[in-house]
């Protein structure tokens, strides 16, 4: 099925089931009142500078990006959050192999999250997010993806969510992953985020400070890159990190994080080529914000 209609289809059951439930109930989720918020996220994280396999010279990256999203109701009866993000990977090198400058991942994603009728503590989430995943001179149709997701969450209880599903169009391979994880509070000053996409764990000092214990594994996110006048070239990254920090709330509305660890697992990969550059491991330093309107 063409990825495209295979998004439609899976907003098509998120819409279809939400409705069913109301009807099913009697009820909409005007009943659960969603409120009109904006949310807005940027990170930086910079990765040192680190050897590189059977190479001269060193590659440094550094990681930003952000995202800004906001909930509303369709026909006010649709819970939904749509947002627009981007991650720019930028790359410095002194080794003589020539490098993409710059990896760019930018989109928009539509999601929402509904009950399924007669199944207690349980919902349907689903996802579409179209996007370009590429270097800055190859923004095209050859560098569109519109990876879509549908997830089973289970919320047993207030101190465990469980959440699994696929996950189709990841790359240009057409791959399909398993998301999902469990998110587990077993007191009132710890909380378990383990999951596949960011895995961390947070311990709370007081109300404004946490302390942070955070990990990552990326499985080669790929970028279809300019290599002379060939703007096919398909480009695959991965890295893997571990490490620690903080978490602060100077306000309600105002979260921020700093954090610091060890990197790597990394990997640059050249599929027309077949040839890869392994990254030495090295250190980071990443600080998050996010702000709530």
């Amino acid at each position: 099925m063409p990825e495209s209609k295979r998004a439609a289809l899976a907003l098509f059951v998120l819409m279809f089931v939400s409705y069913a439930n109301a009807e099913e109930t009697g009820k909409t989720a005007n009943s659960q009142e969603v409120p009109k918020q904006f949310n807005v996220t940027a990170y930086t994280r910079y990765l040192l500078p680190s050897r590189v396999e059977a190479q001269p010279g060193k590659v440094s990256i550094l990681e930003a990006g952000g995202e800004g999203g906001y909930d509303f109701k369709i026909l006010d009866k649709l819970p939904m959050t749509i947002s627009a993000a981007i991650d720019y990977i930028g790359i410095g090198k002194t080794i003589p192999r020539p490098l993409p400058s710059s990896l760019i991942n930018m989109g928009i994603t539509l999601e929402g999250k509904v009950p399924i009728f007669k199944i207690k503590n349980t919902y349907l989430g689903a996802s579409i997010n179209p996007s370009f995943a590429t270097d800055v001179h190859c923004f095209g149709s050859k560098s569109f993806l519109i990876p879509t997701r549908v997830v089973i969450i289970y919320i047993p209880n207030n101190q465990m969510t469980f959440i699994c599903g696929p996950e189709f169009f990841t790359d240009f391979d057409n791959d399909t992953q398993i998301i999902g994880g469990m998110i587990y509070t077993p007191t009132d000053k710890i909380t378990l985020y383990l999951t596949t996409e960011y895995p961390h764990i947070l311990y709370k000092v007081n109300d404004k400070l946490d302390l942070l214990a955070e990990g990552q594994w990326v499985l080669f996110n790929q970028y279809k890159v300019r290599n002379g006048n060939d703007d096919n070239i398909l480009v695959s990254y991965r890295e893997a990190w571990v490490g620690g920090g903080f978490h602060f709330r100077p306000s309600k509305c105002i979260d921020t994080s700093f954090s610091a660890g060890g990197v790597f697992n990394r990997q640059l990969r050249f599929h027309h080529a077949g040839e890869k550059i392994d990254i030495d491991k090295g250190y980071y330093l990443q600080g998050v914000a996010s702000v709530d309107f």
